[in-house]
C-alpha cells in the first residue's frame, strides 16, 4: 500500500530557555515556556477544543524533577496518520543527556479528523551538572496512509469509542428498511467483544441514524460499525446509494441480477468471483463483505453483511476470530469473502470450526 508521508517539524519549539538549578547552581530556577506550533494540526488544552495551546509554560524544575501536561492533538490531514515524538537542535548538546521528553501517544494511530489525548513529560536527570540554560525543538513526524483500512480501523478503534448501530426488527425505518433478523444482532455482538468502549442503538432512534436521510450520527472522527444489508439497514442502505457525495458512498455495494446476487465496486465494475446464484445461497454458500470508509462529514464507518442471513453471521465470526486476531493481515478498504458449510452441519462455524472461509477478493 502507497504511503505518504507528512512531516510536523517543530510542533513544539522552545523558545524561552530554561535555567536548572542544580545541586552545584546557586542561583535561582526559571520557569521554562515553549512556544507550540503545529502546521496540519491543532492543538487545544481542552477536550471541548476550546482553548488553544500556543504555549506551555513547564513551571519550575530542579534535578530530579519531571513535569506533565496534556494536550489535545487533532489531525487536519486528510489521512489516517502514525505519529512519532522526536527532539532536535539542543543547546547545549549535552542537554539532550540530561533532560528527556517523553510521551503518551507513540504507537497509536490517528484518523482524518481525530482527536488525540497526549501527555507530554519532561524530565530532569537528578546528576545534571553544568546546564544553566537549554532549548530544544519537538517534532513529530507523521506517517501518512493512502486511506482509511480494515487494519487502520480496527487498531485505532479497539480502545477508544464506538458506536454500533443495530438494525431493528420494525416494519417502519428509514428509507424504507425492512425488518431485520435476529442473525444481523448476533454478528454485531461479536464485534462488540472486541471494542474497548461501544455506545450502543438501533436504526430507528434519531440519536444513532438520521430518520429522514438514513445517515448515521455521529461527531467528526466517531467510528460507526453497522451490520446487515440494504434491505434491512438504513444506514447501508444510504451508503450504496447511486446519489450523493461520492465520500458518502461505500466502496462497494450489493449488486442483484435475475437470480445471481453479489457485490461490485461502487461505479458498478464487476468483482471476479463476487457472486453467487440464488440457488447455491440457500445450499450452504454465502459472500459476505467487510469494508470501511470515511464520509464527508468526518465520520469513519465499517459495514458487514452477507448476501443471506448466514453470511452476515459469518462476517461477524471472521471479524472475531481472524481479523481481530491479526488485524496487520488486512490492510485492504474492502474484501469479500465465500463462506462454505463444508461440514453440512447446518450452522454458520468460525474459521478453523469445520466451515470454509476462502477471501475472494480485496481492494484497492
Amino acid at each position: 500500500m502507497r504511503r505518504l508521508e507528512y512531516l510536523f517539524m517543530a510542533l513544539v519549539f522552545v523558545t524561552a530557555g530554561a535555567i536548572i538549578a542544580s545541586s552545584y547552581f546557586q542561583g535561582p530556577s526559571l520557569r521554562s515556556v515553549s512556544a507550540i506550533e503545529a502546521p496540519s494540526l491543532n492543538v487545544y488544552w481542552d477536550p471541548a477544543l476550546l482553548k488553544p495551546a500556543d504555549s506551555i509554560d513547564w513551571g519550575m524544575l530542579r534535578p530530579g524533577e519531571a513535569k506533565n501536561v496534556t494536550i489535545y492533538i487533532v489531525n487536519q490531514t486528510p489521512r489516517p496518520v502514525n505519529l512519532t515524538l522526536g527532539t532536535t537542535g539542543w543547546d547545549p548538546p549535552e542537554a539532550s543527556g540530561e533532560i528527556g521528553l517523553a510521551w503518551s501517544h507513540e504507537g497509536k494511530l490517528m484518523l482524518p479528523r481525530g482527536v488525540a489525548e497526549t501527555d507530554l513529560s519532561l524530565s530532569v536527570s537528578p546528576g545534571i551538572s553544568g546546564v544553566e540554560t537549554f532549548s530544544f525543538t519537538i517534532t513529530l513526524t507523521a506517517e501518512g496512509l493512502e486511506s482509511l483500512t480494515i487494519a487502520v480501523f480496527h487498531d485505532a478503534f479497539t480502545d477508544t469509542s464506538v458506536r454500533i448501530i443495530y438494525p431493528s426488527e420494525s416494519e417502519s425505518k428509514p428509507l424504507g428498511a425492512a425488518a431485520a433478523s435476529v442473525s444481523d444482532w448476533l454478528a454485531s455482538s461479536l464485534l462488540y467483544a472486541t471494542m474497548g468502549n461501544a455506545d450502543e442503538g438501533l436504526d430507528i432512534d434519531p440519536a444513532y441514524v438520521d430518520q429522514a436521510t438514513g445517515d448515521p450520527v455521529g461527531e467528526p472522527g466517531e467510528a460507526i460499525v453497522t451490520f446487515g444489508g440494504p434491505i434491512v439497514n438504513p444506514v447501508v442502505r444510504r451508503a450504496e446509494a447511486l446519489f450523493g457525495p461520492l465520500e458518502n458512498r461505500a466502496p462497494i455495494r450489493f449488486h442483484v441480477e435475475g437470480e445471481t446476487l453479489g457485490f461490485r465496486e461502487r461505479d458498478g465494475t464487476s468483482i471476479p468471483g463476487a457472486s453467487l446464484r440464488l440457488v447455491e445461497v440457500s445450499r450452504g454458500m454465502d459472500l459476505f463483505m467487510i469494508e470501511t470508509y470515511s464520509d464527508s462529514e468526518g465520520r469513519h464507518i465499517l459495514l458487514c453483511y452477507g448476501l443471506g442471513w448466514k453470511g452476515t453471521y459469518a462476517a461477524g465470526k471472521y471479524y472475531f476470530k481472524e481479523i481481530h486476531g491479526d488485524p496487520a493481515s488486512y490492510p485492504y478498504v474492502w474484501m469479500v469473502v465465500l463462506w462454505e458449510d463444508l461440514n453440512g452441519d447446518g450452522f454458520v462455524n468460525a474459521p478453523g470450526d469445520g466451515d470454509g472461509y476462502t477471501v475472494i477478493a480485496t481492494g484497492p
